[in-house]
């Protein structure tokens, strides 16, 4: 949270915004992220899961595309939206990131999440984002063509 008020303040207060951020991003690109994603593949154990482990984190998985989907694609339609776009919306936010891989690690750090929970958590985060794409894709070819049939008539 300090690093996050520091970077407010040095790309929002001096007159040296741009080249801070430069630098930044280069030696946050570069450095400071392959190694907290190698430190959360090195603390992920997935040898260990037990059978009720897989089970959980393919429910965890379940909830967490529909969430998405459901609550993404709700508000997308409370906008305004078509039903396909408010579908194409929701489909893609299911991504979960470093965000999540963050948060986990807190929970993790303060107790809130067990060990042997936190490969479920990242197991989820790797194939949200895999997916996603796919799932984007797919349903975008149906709107595609959805809207090709209309057109034509």
């Amino acid at each position: 949270t300090g690093a996050y008020f520091a970077g407010l303040i040095l790309c929002n207060v001096t007159e040296t915004k741009s080249y801070i951020a430069s630098k930044i991003n280069i030696t946050s690109y570069m450095f400071f992220t392959p190694i907290f994603f190698a430190s959360m593949g090195i603390k992920t154990i997935v040898t260990d899961m037990s059978t009720e482990l897989i089970l959980f984190t393919i429910a965890l998985l379940l909830v967490a595309i529909l969430s998405k989907i459901i609550g993404c694609g709700f508000g997308a339609k409370l906008c305004g939206f078509s039903n396909m776009d408010s579908l194409t919306i929701g489909v893609g936010m299911i991504s979960r990131g470093e965000v999540a891989l963050i948060v986990a690690q807190k929970g993790e750090q303060a107790g809130l999440i067990s060990d042997s929970l936190f490969p479920a958590i990242v197991l989820v985060v790797i194939v949200t984002t895999l997916i996603t794409p796919i799932l984007l894709k797919l349903v975008m070819q149906v709107s595609d063509r959805k809207q090709a049939a209309q057109c034509e008539t």
